[in-house]
């Protein structure tokens, strides 16, 4: 028997189908994912995407602010100052797994907020946020 090469071809991508698809099949996913921007002013919005693999059927975000979705891909807006794990939770029928990442997201005050610090001797220096940086405002 004698096979034409469209016939031949056909199977040989059918046959890549077919194993590529097992390939994952049985597997626990494995979270993984990444943020638009990780340095903020506060009320800001954050795009998470989630980059786990091994086909996750549902997502669990914690935002390190007490917020959470269970959205694939979610937007956050982050409305206070301060610096955030995340933490991704991502599961399927054979498995769940989770990426925490320490300190991921740091949320400044709004650009030009007043502020202050003082020195050990209890001196008190005025500063202002620009560009996300916390800068003196008059010179020492």
């Amino acid at each position: 028997m004698k096979l034409n090469r469209k016939v031949l071809c056909l199977m040989i991508i059918c046959l890549i189908f077919i194993f590529t698809m097992c390939e994952n099949e049985g597997k626990k996913p494995i979270a993984n994912f990444s943020a638009n921007k990780t340095e903020i002013i506060k009320q800001d919005s954050v795009y998470f995407s989630d980059l786990s693999t091994n086909e996750p059927s549902s997502w669990n975000w914690d935002f390190g602010d007490e917020m959470k979705s269970n959205l694939r891909n979610p937007i956050h807006v982050y409305s206070n100052p301060g610096t955030y794990n995340v933490k991704l939770t991502v599961s399927n029928s054979n498995g769940t797994d989770i990426e925490t990442k320490i300190g991921y997201i740091k949320v400044f005050p709004e650009d030009g907020a007043g502020d202050s610090i003082t020195d050990i001797e209890g001196n008190i220096y005025r500063t202002v946020w620009i560009g996300g940086a916390n800068w003196l405002a008059e010179n020492l």
